[in-house]
């Protein structure tokens, strides 16, 4: 019962007449979603991140991931500088997701892809230097959106974090983020399936078995 989930308000779209975050955030959040990647690196990285890492946890449902991909790819310069109130909120969480993914993908990508070596910008910084920096980035983002609407995104991101974190040898660190992962999917209700059923929004093409099990996958994992 203390972690059932909120009953209303959870995963909707903030509302259109009015950003629920100040200018600032609204500032901030374009300085960091402007520290993506080009596309055709992103697509790069994305395949290695799905062909080399999802299978072992199935964490990500490859195609609701490419159709939220393809969605942000097509968000307007002006979109992005009206701030939050033109963007759902699905959309404003991706980016943070994302930079978890390509910083994933890092960690398993070939050095001998020239494509990739274009990103590193200082003598001496490897692919899990710049990794690390998208993954902070994404941490950076979070915290900007804060905790007042949490979605199966934010959580997946938490989980590719811990990861991330575990993987750089940062075991303790990375047993915080779990922790505090494991305490967001409760907050959205994840360890009970109902959120699934009724309070996520269901676009187009995709069907709410779906999205169900991609909950389910996600509850799953985090017992792992």
């Amino acid at each position: 019962e203390l972690y059932g989930g909120r009953a209303k308000g959870l995963l909707s779209p903030f509302p259109t007449n009015q950003s629920p975050l100040s200018s600032e955030a609204d500032r901030k959040y374009r300085e960091l979603v402007r520290q993506l990647p080009s596309q055709p690196c992103i697509e790069i990285l994305v395949q290695t991140f799905f062909s080399d890492i999802n299978w072992q946890y199935d964490l990500l449902d490859e195609k609701s991931f490419r159709e939220d991909l393809d969605a942000w790819g097509k968000i307007s310069y002006s979109d992005l500088q009206a701030g939050f109130a033109r963007l759902a909120l699905g959309t404003i969480v991706f980016p943070a997701l994302l930079f978890q993914v390509l910083a994933q993908a890092l960690l398993f990508h070939s050095p001998d892809d020239d494509m990739i070596n274009s990103l590193i910008t200082m003598a001496e910084m490897t692919f899990h230097d710049l990794g690390a920096e998208y993954s902070d980035t994404g941490v950076e983002l979070l915290a900007v959106l804060g905790k007042e609407d949490i979605t199966i995104a934010t959580v997946q991101a938490g989980m590719l974090r811990a990861s991330f974190l575990k993987s750089s040898g940062k075991v303790i660190e990375s047993w915080h983020v779990l922790g505090t992962t494991i305490r967001d999917a409760q907050e959205i209700g994840l360890h009970t399936g109902q959120i699934m059923c009724g309070q996520f929004p269901v676009g187009p093409g995709r069907e709410r078995q779906n999205i169900s099990l991609v909950g389910h996958r996600v509850w799953v994992v985090l017992h792992i």
